[in-house]
């Protein structure tokens, strides 16, 4: 299928969020964002539309690829096997630690008996390693993959109104048993709500949704005010939930974050001229990559951090760096047939 180089350009900024998360600039070393409505806060949950444009995405390109409904269970076997195994290969690489402080020790058996005590502390949980691997952006594909063979199977069973009707319910549950878990309506629970099909099936069946239907709209029209209204939604929100229960401030979803993400999804698919988006829908092929990997360089340069976190100059340069980084190590990984797999 021809790549669509909005959607690429939209990618490229979309992972860059993602790191944006992960990095966490301007946090304070004393206070810590989810504490404090700063910059770093504003900037982490400005962020937020990222995941949710990335599932919906998913579920766009799966729903382009179905030519009638029995072939929904048939499509849905290729990439969730590549995706499974995908999952497999990067927890598995990710049991190697990459913090350098890991290496300061030249005993050998020392190293060994770190990875080894690291392979426990995963196993004591099997429903988090299942669920989210061993690091823990590998979320995505394990909600990613419960979420396609759901969507797949409701609708092979020709139930779409039944998969609309589930992802609003989970999405639901997955906001009182997070966001708002200590609010009225809350559910207390021990288990990361963040992680299944509670948040990732929403996004992605919308946007199988938005693929399928006969109706033409303007996406960027209807894409960009939903934007809007989604982020002021979003902050609200996580505001109230901060000044009503000290709930964290950097909240993974709340009800906004849906119009959120899937404005950003529409206004990505919008058939507008890329040629005022430069050089980002070459680098779309490589966020998938670029997701992967950017935690080994987030770890690789923690020494760094430690060292001038809270200097505005290292602040920006940090996730510049895990990008560039992670670029390159996904260009070079792509290069080579016998390594490709794991980044595409």
């Amino acid at each position: 299928m021809e790549r669509n180089e909005r959607v690429d350009a939209f990618r490229v900024l979309a992972i860059i969020a993602v790191i944006i998360i992960h990095t966490r600039p301007f946090e304070h070393q004393n206070l810590s964002l989810d504490e404090d409505f700063g910059v770093a806060a504003i900037l982490n949950q400005a962020s937020r539309f990222a995941v949710p444009f990335f599932f919906a995405m998913s579920g766009y390109f799966w729903g382009s690829k179905l030519t009638e409904s029995s072939s929904a269970l048939t499509q849905c076997l290729r990439p969730s096997r590549r995706i499974l195994l995908t999952f497999f290969a990067w927890s598995i690489i990710y049991l190697v630690p990459t913090d350098p402080s890991a290496y300061q020790s030249t005993d050998l058996t020392g190293f060994i008996k770190g990875i080894y005590w690291r392979i426990l502390s995963f196993t004591a949980n099997p429903m988090a390693l299942l669920l989210q691997g061993s690091k823990n952006h590998l979320w995505f594909l394990a909600s990613l993959l419960c979420s396609l063979a759901i969507t797949a199977l409701l609708i092979r069973i020709e139930l779409p109104r039944i998969l609309a009707i589930l992802s609003i319910s989970l999405f639901i549950t997955g906001l009182i048993g997070k966001a708002y878990a200590d609010t009225s309506i809350g559910i207390k629970s021990d288990f990361n709500f963040r992680n299944g099909p509670f948040f990732s099936l929403i996004f992605f069946a919308s946007g199988y949704f938005l693929q399928r239907s006969p109706r033409k709209i303007e996406y960027f029209s209807i894409g960009l005010p939903l934007t809007l209204f989604g982020a002021s939604l979003h902050f609200a929100e996580v505001a109230y939930l901060h000044e009503a229960t000290q709930a964290r401030v950097g909240q993974d979803y709340v009800a906004g974050t849906y119009f959120f993400g899937m404005g950003v999804a529409l206004m990505a698919l919008n058939n507008a001229s890329t040629s005022n988006l430069y050089f980002l829908p070459k680098l779309g092929p490589s966020t998938f990559g670029i997701f992967l990997t950017h935690f080994i360089f987030i770890d690789l340069l923690q020494p760094i951090d430690r060292r001038f976190s809270g200097q505005i100059g290292w602040e920006i340069a940090q996730p510049v760096l895990v990008f560039l980084l992670s670029l390159s190590l996904t260009n070079s990984l792509m290069r080579s047939k016998h390594t490709k797999w794991l980044v595409t």
